[in-house]
């Protein structure tokens, strides 16, 4: 253990304000001498440079220099250094099944492959293929043929192309998949290169007579390939075949890819489509950062800097991948990381392990994360490289002369009627690859990026610094666990924050500047050639049609938007100002409250006490900092996206989550968020108001004041003519005027629609004036809405205005006064909180428990709501606010259980089904109406040990085997609801295209131009009948039914028997007439 003392000794001497003669040279160099001459004979891995002990070193001594108590010297300090094989990356407790996503141990395979065929091992490919016996799926699995088949034809450096060929018809064999056509072309090109006998012609023959008389038009067969060599080598073959007919069955790729623009793919849209294409061939794009100026002074610093690591990057990225590669060749059973560090060119891998260095905070983050991080660049950058750019023009091009000529047509069926329409064979990576990828990369930086000679920590000597680390690993401890950490040198974290001057985003972070790639099926649409997922956060939806939904996600995402200018100008002007928290413009974390000071008592007892408070105290005052921080960043990334965007013409792209909820791509610039987001966004196209449109934005704005929330609309209507001065003024002098706007419940929304509906006024003719302003339609708590249309029950749907009325019901309202008569009959009887809580029970207090209850809010977590809202208000002691808090939720719950009773019965059925398929060890699944498949993702974790050469990291993921009872019971009857409202925007969308109507939806609230809204209201109100007139949970039984209980008898006898009883006790319907829904006004208002 000596070299524990050595490690302690150096740290003191870097502690030390003043050395006084302690720090000399040949203590440091013996000190340095013993340490090293110890970790020689623990070494089983050199870096490629001779000083990589060096380093590691002076790596320790960074990590520990600054410790306060360095007689704590953790063990885990040594053993993480003690780096293994990086080609023996071991997972301690491996599994195939578990991953995130599908495919498993297939998948790891078929990655594998794909990359040897991408990076050029074409060989190494063909024996993987022959090895993989894993056939899981056919399809993807015969395209996968296709695709080596394909790359052997083009390869010019390989002699045994017929002996790989045979292999791999041979692999087909024994995995059952049958040969196609386009594998038998193949077969034709690469006997027709490989040899020129009569054998060879006589079998070319032999193919081809199969082919015309089994009736195949070869000439369709070719649309699914782009190589040229096909082309050539098939044509010719043909010739010496049909010597009567010697014209090419195959058109050549000119003929294919020829230009299909025409005047609508000129001008603005032709360079909004060049513009993204080359953001999305870049992967990444720098936007201005509308806060920082840049510090000159010190950019040509860091620029020296970055090219000396560009260089060592490289050099060593070379060296470590030529080592790698010959270890490989000389054992290729094993499937290593070898043929994903070919497959980009060399300065792409450096690019992205630069982005990563420049991206890290000065806190660190987590190594598993950051691994994972540079696996899906490199993944990405892979997929982008993999497009064909001169046939996606040429497509998109044609695709929007189709939308010109035929409007009223489907994007997807445009688009799909295209003839050179391709479908990819790649697969998104196993994140095992992602990660081991990133490992590798990553052990790169940590070795090879150091800060120079000019560079100082406190007083030390830069002589004995020359090789100190500008990345390393550390470990943190995070709750009860420990995480290995990867963390920047502290003074090259400033000097990049002082010399950059813009924010480099990822190309999905960013909206596009051309009409999103239609939706055709659920592997292609979104982005142009950046890999986009159609469920987030998984890698495929199972084989079912999804043609409708991709024709919904095709309408919210080809809104065309604009910024909103005058207000993006007002609010910048407050954020650079220090920003205002009642208009939710986050203030810099420099702002947070200071702890009040706690003064000590010569009391032990009470010296304590003060202590825990102060500690308390300043925990709460770092999470206020956090969360300020969080939220500053989020505003100044929207902002500078914005402020990008302001003179452009953008689109959203839209994906689904797991329940088919549809969602904006780009997360830092959406109409998703609160007011101040959705107050940026406005239509690019303009409609003119006409009488109801006029009467619209009225009732639009009183809508945003929440000043007339139980009025009818005439009398929202009279009340706008009323406050007709102060709207004016508000639009007129937003910050120097009375700001009445201000004081309204959304009020960026209200500022908005103040300045729209004066432009109006003052116009010529306000009912002529054409408006671009955004007009919602919100939903009545609208889970509820849904549950009782299923349950049909009567008192629900008034409450939640299914039913007519004169002004709309306010079920929050109906909660409290139910709440409220709880109360007084406890209180009545003694209750002291009952009595505590009295005149506190209203509509706010009640209002988020009650909202977030159809969507699986628990008693805890309402009654944390409830405790927020208590302790907001002046005059509730602070001291009951828990104990009132958790009494209320119970009576919420139960005043929701007397108005929906109907609603808690099909809960709780949900629940029961859940608890019963999931302890029989099954997920739960259904079809929603549009036929999308969903799957609820909650299963038990399992984590796993990852030793690499940089540090030791524990990795969590899911087991499929073992879902979470608990988690698949909680959620199903929200996740069942979600789904429904989800099918209910699609239907309402979709709808909306075939009459016309610009149409896009924040989940329940619906929006179009406000010369739209009452078609829209009508379409709205006839989808949900169109929708609840269906046998929903009848439809759900005969699913589970199928799946779980037919020949193939997936549960245990006893869950079985269970399920079947509670399939015969599907909950009975009230007597609502759903027809009622078509003539509620304020069912949507």
């Amino acid at each position: 253990m000596y070299k524990f003392s050595h490690l302690k000794f150096y740290c003191k001497c870097l502690q030390r304000e003043t050395f006084n003669g302690i720090l000399k040279k040949r203590k440091l160099t013996w000190c340095k001498r013993r340490y090293l001459h110890h970790t020689s004979s623990v070494m089983s891995y050199q870096q490629p440079r001779v000083e990589s002990s060096e380093v590691l070193f002076d790596d320790l001594m960074f990590k520990y220099s600054e410790s306060k108590d360095v007689g704590k010297f953790p063990d885990i300090l040594v053993e993480s250094e003690l780096v293994k094989d990086d080609d023996k990356i071991t997972n301690k407790k491996q599994t195939n099944e578990g991953e995130s996503g599908v495919g498993g141990e297939w998948e790891y395979h078929h990655n594998y492959i794909e990359a040897c065929i991408s990076s050029g091992f074409l060989v190494e490919a063909v024996k993987a293929l022959s090895q993989n016996s894993i056939a899981n799926s056919h399809g993807t699995d015969l395209q996968l043929c296709e695709f080596v088949l394909s790359k052997l034809v083009e390869a010019t450096n390989i002699s045994n192309k017929k002996v790989l060929m045979t292999k791999i018809l041979t692999s087909m064999e024994e995995m059952e998949i049958q040969v196609s056509n386009l594998c038998r072309l193949y077969q034709v090109a690469i006997i027709q290169q490989t040899s020129r006998s009569k054998a060879a012609q006589t079998e070319i023959h032999k193919i081809f007579t199969n082919l015309q008389s089994s009736g195949t038009d070869m000439n369709k067969l070719f649309v699914t390939s782009s190589s040229p060599a096909l082309v050539q080598h098939v044509n010719r073959a043909w010739k010496s075949f049909n010597r009567d007919d010697p014209r090419p069955p195959l058109a050549t790729a000119d003929k294919r890819q020829q230009d299909g623009g025409g005047p609508e793919f000129d001008g603005e849209v032709r360079r909004g489509f060049e513009e993204q294409l080359a953001a999305e061939t870049r992967c990444s794009l720098e936007i201005e950062n509308v806060m920082r100026p840049m510090k000159k002074g010190k950019r040509r610093k860091a620029d020296d800097l970055h090219r000396k690591w560009n260089f060592s990057l490289l050099c060593h990225f070379r060296q470590r991948r030529f080592e790698l590669t010959e270890r490989w060749r000389r054992d290729e059973r094993r499937l290593r990381v070898v043929p994903f560090l070919h497959i980009l060119p060399d300065d792409r891998y450096v690019e992205i392990m630069m982005n990563t260095m420049k991206s890290l905070p000065l806190a660190g983050a987590i190594t598993s994360h950051v691994c994972m991080q540079m696996g899906d660049a490199v993944y990405r950058s892979w997929v982008v490289n993999q497009a064909d750019r001169a046939l996606l023009t040429s497509q998109y091009a044609r695709f929007v002369r189709a939308q010109a000529e035929r409007p009223h047509e489907r994007a997807r069926e445009l688009w799909c009627g295209d003839e050179t329409t391709t479908s990819s064979t790649l697969l998104p990576w196993n994140h095992k690859w992602q990660f081991r990828v990133g490992v590798a990369l990553l052990e790169l930086m940590v070795a090879q990026l150091t800060i120079g000679d000019d560079t100082t920590i406190g007083e030390v000597p830069t002589a004995y610094f020359r090789h100190t680390p500008a990345v390393f690993n550390s470990y943190k401890p995070w709750g009860k666990r420990v995480y290995s950490m990867t963390i920047p040198h502290p003074n090259y974290v400033r000097l990049s924050c002082d010399v950059t001057n813009n924010f480099t985003f990822n190309s999905d972070l960013l909206p596009m500047m051309s009409p999103a790639k239609p939706w055709v099926s659920a592997t292609s649409g979104g982005f142009l050639i950046y890999p986009t997922q159609f469920v987030r956060k998984f890698n495929a939806v199972r084989g079912d049609d999804v043609t409708r939904v991709c024709d919904a996600l095709n309408v919210v995402s080809s809104v065309a938007w604009n910024v909103n200018k005058p207000v993006l100008d007002i609010q910048l002007e407050m954020f650079r100002n220090g920003g205002n928290s009642a208009l939710g413009i986050p203030p810099p974390k420099s702002s947070a409250p200071v702890p009040a000071m706690v003064r000590l008592s010569n009391k032990m007892e009470d010296s304590l006490r003060l202590k825990l408070e102060e500690r308390r105290q300043q925990t709460d005052l770092k999470k206020v900092e956090s969360e300020m921080y969080s939220l500053y960043c989020n505003a100044l990334f929207k902002f500078s996206i914005a402020n990008y965007c302001r003179d452009r013409t953008f689109w959203l792209p839209h994906s689904l989550d797991f329940r088919g909820r549809v969602y904006p791509i780009p997360p830092h610039f959406n109409y998703m968020g609160g007011d101040e987001n959705r107050v940026l966004f406005k239509f690019r196209d303009s409609k003119e108001l006409g009488e109801e449109g006029l009467k619209w934005l009225k009732i639009h704005l009183v809508n945003l004041t929440d000043m007339k929330k139980g009025e009818s609309n005439e009398t929202r209507l009279q009340f706008a003519d009323e406050m007709i001065d102060e709207i004016m003024d508000s639009a007129d002098w937003p910050l120097e005027g009375r700001r009445w706007w201000m004081k309204c419940d959304e009020p960026w929304q209200t500022l908005a629609a103040c300045m729209e509906l004066t432009h109006a006024l003052r116009s010529r003719d306000p009912t002529k004036y054409r408006s671009a302003l955004a007009i919602y339609q919100d939903g009545s708590c609208n889970g509820l809405q849904h549950y009782a249309a299923m349950g049909r029950d009567v008192i629900g749907a008034q409450q939640v205005n299914l039913s007519p009325a004169d002004k709309p019901q306010d079920i929050y309202s109906g909660v409290a006064a139910n709440v409220e008569s709880f109360r007084k009959e406890d209180a009545a009887r003694g209750h002291e909180i009952a009595q505590i809580l009295d005149g506190m029970v209203t509509r706010k207090v009640v209002k988020q428990t009650v909202m977030t209850t159809v969507y699986g809010v628990t008693r805890f977590g309402g009654g944390q709501q409830i405790h927020r809202q208590l302790l907001d208000m002046d005059h509730f002691p602070p001291e009951h606010a828990r104990q009132a808090a958790n009494y209320l939720v119970l009576l919420v719950f139960r005043g929701l259980d007397v108005m929906f009773t109907g609603a808690s019965e099909i809960k709780k059925w949900l629940q029961e089904i859940a608890e019963t398929i999931t302890k029989g060890g099954e997920t739960v699944d259904w079809i929603t109406p549009l036929g999308l498949h969903v799957v609820q993702p909650y299963y038990k974790t399992s984590t796993q040990r990852v030793d690499s050469n940089i540090s030791r990291m524990t990795m969590s993921k899911y087991d499929v085997r073992r879902p979470n009872v608990m988690k698949q019971r909680n959620a199903f009857p929200p996740n069942f609801v979600h789904s429904l409202d989800a099918a209910h925007m699609m239907m309402t969308a979709l709808e909306c295209e075939k009459q016309g109507i610009t149409f896009s939806a924040v989940h329940d609230c619906y929006w179009t131009h406000a010369s739209d809204v009452d078609a829209m209201n009508a379409i709205c109100r006839q989808q949900f009948v169109q929708l609840h007139s269906q046998a929903i949970l009848e439809d759900l039984v005969d699913h589970l039914t199928r799946r779980l209980l037919h020949d193939d008898n997936k549960l245990p006898p006893a869950h079985s028997q269970k399920l079947r009883q509670l399939f015969h006790k599907i909950p009975q319907r009230g007597t609502f007439d759903l027809n009622q829904v078509n003539h509620s006004t304020y069912f949507f208002c």
